[in-house]
């Protein structure tokens, strides 16, 4: 939304200075170029199912945490055992 605002503002701007309307094109055009090839995409049509994504991905990232942290201490303590045979 932002961009399209920037994009009409730059195209008005254009009759008053046309320094700043053409630069405000070629920013408005670029950043619209770089939204659309690094954008995501949502094929989601309720509410409730961008929260289910969002909860799935966090619990997702969560189990992985604490899959690092329990291998992290696993290696803490065999270190320590290691040491004390």
């Amino acid at each position: 939304m932002t961009l399209a605002i920037l994009l009409v503002t730059s195209c008005a701007a254009l009759f008053f200075n046309w320094q700043i309307g053409l630069a405000g094109l070629a920013f408005s055009n670029a950043e619209l170029w770089f939204a659309k090839k690094f954008g995501n995409i949502l094929n989601l049509q309720t509410v409730g199912q961008l929260a289910k994504k969002m909860t799935s991905e966090s619990y997702s990232n969560l189990d992985a945490t604490r899959a690092l942290l329990i291998k992290a201490k696993l290696k803490k303590y065999w270190l320590i055992y290691s040491v004390m045979i």
